[in-house]
């Protein structure tokens, strides 16, 4: 475990406590990644406009290049 594991655990928290530390952890992570992947899926279509737009990719499918 790392220092700031085992600093939580010595704190003796009662476990209703724990569990809702635990809770909203668990909320915290779940936001971070729904934001992640928003924002994948942003920067994948921005990617793909681009690429449209400089001509590298035609109706979706790649151009073979002569």
């Amino acid at each position: 475990m790392n220092d700031l594991t085992s600093d939580f655990h010595e704190l003796g928290l009662l476990e209703e406590q724990f569990l809702m530390i635990d809770a909203l952890l668990d909320c915290y992570n779940e936001n971070g990644a729904y934001y992640g992947k928003i924002a994948y899926r942003q920067g994948f279509m921005v990617c793909a406009a681009l690429l449209v737009e400089i001509g590298l990719v035609k109706d979706g499918k790649m151009e073979e290049s002569t």
